[in-house]
């Protein structure tokens, strides 16, 4: 050990020998360039994500188009339809406007959800924009806080305690 090494034992048979001058020199060059490449994952990936929130809003957008109007032509249909089988007393054609009229429930429903998907890939958009993105960071807050609202209503109808009895 002339040339201040030290030894570090892993198994019985297996030694391996650091110097101590070089390891620290080589240690932070190294460390440059690992945190240089992670930076570039990092860029890669908001790019890779910022392309497909935008690809994504595109489709959803074209959704949403087709969704409103099939809603407006079922709901129309079923009120026309429905009024026209009253009037004439046809119970079967009641039924399947009532049956379209569900149908535009269930195309609205559908439209609103894609719109909050929408709103929500626009923040991500933004925040990328801004550097702020944190890739699945919405998705860890929202559970964290359902996890708290649930918390405290199972602490208040327990009276507060935090003991179970």
């Amino acid at each position: 050990m002339a040339d201040e090494e030290e030894e570090i034992f892993f198994a019985p048979a297996t030694t391996i020998n650091f110097p101590q001058k070089k390891f620290s020199v080589e240690s932070k060059t190294m460390d440059i360039s690992v945190s240089d490449q992670i930076q570039k994952i990092f860029d890669t990936n908001k790019v890779s994500d910022l392309q497909k929130f935008v690809n994504q809003r595109a489709r959803i957008n074209t959704a949403n188009t087709l969704l409103m109007y099939g809603f407006h032509v079922c709901q129309s249909s079923g009120i026309l339809l429905t009024t026209i089988a009253t009037g004439y007393q046809y119970q079967e054609l009641i039924w399947v406007g009532v049956g379209l009229n569900v149908l535009s429930s269930i195309l609205l429903a559908f439209e609103k959800i894609n719109t909050s998907v929408s709103t929500n890939l626009m923040k991500n958009i933004v925040a990328i924009k801004d550097g702020t993105y944190v890739d699945e960071g919405t998705i860890v807050s929202e559970i964290g806080k359902n996890e708290k609202k649930s918390n405290d209503s199972t602490n208040s109808t327990q009276g507060g305690s935090d003991t179970n009895v």
